[in-house]
């Protein structure tokens, strides 16, 4: 036997919105228009909370009849008064009073103003208190006052009071559901019931936006899940609910209201197959109605998993071959079964052990669980010692299948499209976890071929964005250091975010060290190429060795160029960075060289921030650390500017003093050390030579070979 269904599962009967709620919860954001048409959405004030509104009373007036008889009350309260009647008199005026208070309350009523007519109503009840419809019009305005107030309960109970009154003086059928519905929406279910079967009971002609049946099935529905909850015997009501609903959908089973909730009522019962039935009957007269359909799925996987709502929707494609909700709906689970797979795959469950460590809750702590809110999500951290057996094709079977929905009907082309764009997001997850890093570069970049900005998507908390994805697969590129093209694709990763994101500081930033880094790494292969050519017999061996060399080092200058441009815009957008100041003239100084002017610049700028901040810093531990590092940085290649460039070894010399005096302690210099000072000296006395010798096998960009 299935158990009770759950909280998360279990539809509750009442208010009329309610089915529509869940239409709207389970698609994406980009299906949020279809919500917009639904009962409720930009309605007026006057609306109930339950999304529906009371009728405007009486039938239409005749506008000159109602005008004629007012001048006829004038008219008789006059003769009265001049005959000195005025009994008679004020009673002919209280009429007046008792018309002109009612319009005015009904004309607010009508502007969508409720509240405001609670005022001439009250005085219309107060000259008339037999007057049913007087009270009739003021329920109304308090039912509809109350689903805009903080404190419903006191309207409704107002409201429920005002209606018992006018059916006490017989308003009617209309005055009855109305009760039966203000006791409801007040808590007071029982009353709600007695209304409900009174109306049913009593024939009327009079138009009503709720029939009385529908409000005997909210009612008996309400009273039914009651009992339930108190383990009662409810198979009274069950029936009585069951029957109600049943003539419903006899009468207007165009309305997915009474399917839903005699499916409802169904699944209360644990009567999976009776609700899965009622649901498929009435998606075959409205093949085309979200609500159903959002229900169906949810019946269907309770009662027989994902493959129950596979198994429905082909038999349903069979029936109505172009209706777009039957491919969209089980494309949207086969992308869920996907995703569960993936999770499933990347992200297993942990073992609880006896000595285990556990969060404040209880709960076993996890790598995802104290993750950032990014880590969190699937994709953030997918390594694993055993590579995990994962179908990556599960992504892209879920993407055609949207494809082949948004085919069949361009209404529903930007849902579809988005789902196909955390497709793609999910297949680059997917081949990042299985090591394929360029399928995965591939796949992610793809995410912009299906809409403009795909990249930034994500389902939070669920599946990462092909952007954080991308910046994963630099970073596993980057793990190789000193492999040329693994820091290649790292700088053309680099690249295409900067590009993606060109004002923020730290993707330029990133795109001049991964490119600078790729460079060197080219021009070394370049040097050694060089090498085997000089020392190969071979004619056409070496041609080929100093050809490949060439191409190599054009590559490095181009990839060199564009690390330049890159700190250059990352200096613009962070201006007062000691360390990126630095780092974009370095660029020029060790290897560019071609404009002595923008290397000394910007390394003066960095020398200059570093003085001034470091004084008055706040910064702490490595951070500051940090700064230091990165002043003494900037001294040290002012240093290299005056030496190589500026052939002022005096100069020079003061900078690399300097330098390590900045330090930091943590920071040897050895080079300078080493290396720069004795050079500066054997220059100084005359040695011209010494910094080609010198300098040439420790920094090869300095004085390569052209």
């Amino acid at each position: 036997m299935q158990p009770r269904p759950t909280a998360a599962h279990r539809p509750q009967p009442g208010p009329g919105l309610r089915p529509w709620v869940l239409a709207c919860s389970l698609t994406l954001s980009s299906l949020a228009t279809s919500c917009a048409s639904l009962p409720g959405a930009g309605e007026s004030s006057s609306l109930g909370a339950d999304g529906t509104r009371p009728p405007s009373g009486d039938p239409a007036r005749d506008a000159n009849g109602d005008a004629a008889a007012t001048s006829d009350a004038r008219a008789a309260a006059i003769e009265a008064i001049h005959r000195g009647d005025f009994v008679q008199a004020r009673g002919v005026l209280a009429e007046l009073l008792v018309a002109d208070y009612l319009e005015r309350g009904r004309r607010l009523f009508d502007e969508g103003k409720p509240r405001d007519a609670l005022l001439p109503l009250d005085e219309a009840v107060s000259l008339a208190a037999e007057d049913p419809q007087a009270w009739y019009e003021r329920g109304r305005a308090a039912f509809a006052t109350a689903a805009t107030d903080s404190q419903p309960q006191f309207f409704y109970e107002d409201a429920l009071s005002n209606f018992e009154t006018a059916a006490r003086l017989g308003r009617g059928t209309a005055a009855l559901v109305y009760a039966s519905r203000s006791a409801r929406m007040a808590s007071d279910s029982q009353k709600a019931l007695t209304y409900a079967r009174a109306a049913a009971a009593m024939p009327t002609d009079e138009a009503l936006e709720v029939s009385p049946a529908r409000t005997l099935a909210e009612a008996a529905f309400g009273v039914y899940v009651e009992l339930r909850g108190a383990e009662e015997d409810a198979a009274a009501l069950f029936s009585e609910t069951e029957t109600t609903l049943s003539g419903l959908i006899g009468e207007t089973p165009e309305d997915p209201w009474a399917w839903l909730q005699l499916a409802n009522l169904y699944q209360w019962e644990e009567r999976l197959g009776d609700a899965q039935k009622t649901l498929e009957n009435g998606l075959d007269l409205m093949p085309d109605d979200e609500s159903l359909h959002n229900r169906l799925v949810l019946v269907a996987s309770e009662s027989s998993g994902r493959e129950g709502v596979f198994e429905y929707y082909t038999r349903f494609r069979t029936r109505h071959p172009g209706e777009p909700l039957g491919a969209w709906y089980p494309a949207v689970q086969h992308f869920e079964q996907a995703l569960d797979e993936f999770r499933a795959a990347t992200q297993p469950e942990p073992s609880v052990d006896e000595g285990a460590a556990t969060d404040e809750g209880g709960e076993v702590a996890t790598e995802a669980s104290v993750a950032s809110d990014e880590g969190a999500q699937v994709g953030a951290d997918t390594a694993s010692d055993a590579a995990p057996v994962l179908n990556c094709d599960a992504f892209r079977r879920a993407e055609l299948a949207f494809r082949e929905c948004r085919a069949m009907d361009p209404g529903v082309e930007t849902a579809c499209l988005g789902y196909e764009v955390v497709c793609r997001a999910g297949l680059g997850w997917c081949r990042h976890a299985q090591g394929d890093l360029r399928g995965a570069k591939q796949a992610f970049l793809s995410t912009e071929d299906v809409l403009e900005g795909g990249l930034l998507w994500q389902i939070e908390g669920r599946l990462g964005s092909a952007l954080l994805g991308l910046e994963l697969v630099l970073y596993e590129y980057s793990k190789e250091p000193l492999d040329v093209d693994s820091m290649v694709n790292a700088a053309a990763i680099a690249d295409y975010i900067h590009a993606y994101l060109p004002e923020d500081a730290d993707k330029a930033n990133n795109a001049g060290f991964f490119n600078r880094d790729a460079a060197v790494l080219l021009e070394n292969e370049a040097l050694l190429a060089l090498h085997l050519a000089r020392e190969s017999a071979d004619a056409a061996e070496k041609a080929e060795l100093e050809r490949q060399a060439e191409r190599q080092r054009a590559r490095a200058v181009e990839l060199m160029q564009r690390s330049f441009a890159a700190y250059e815009e990352a200096v613009r957008l962070n201006p007062d960075d000691v360390r990126v100041v630095n780092d974009t003239g370095l660029v020029m100084v060790y290897y560019l060289r071609d404009d002595v002017e923008a290397a000394e610049r910007y390394l003066q700028r960095s020398i200059d921030l570093g003085a001034e901040q470091i004084p008055s810093s706040t910064l702490e531990g490595q951070e500051l650390v940090d700064l230091k590092e990165a002043w003494g940085d900037a001294h040290q290649n002012m240093g290299l500017v005056y030496l190589t460039l500026k052939n002022d070894p005096a100069r020079a010399k003061t900078y690399f003093e300097r330098a390590i005096e900045i330090g930091p302690p943590e920071v040897a210099r050895a080079i300078v050390r080493e290396q720069f000072l004795p050079l500066c000296d054997r220059v100084l006395a005359g040695d011209n030579e010494a910094i080609a010798e010198t300098i040439q096998p420790v920094l090869v960009w300095l004085y390569r070979d052209n």
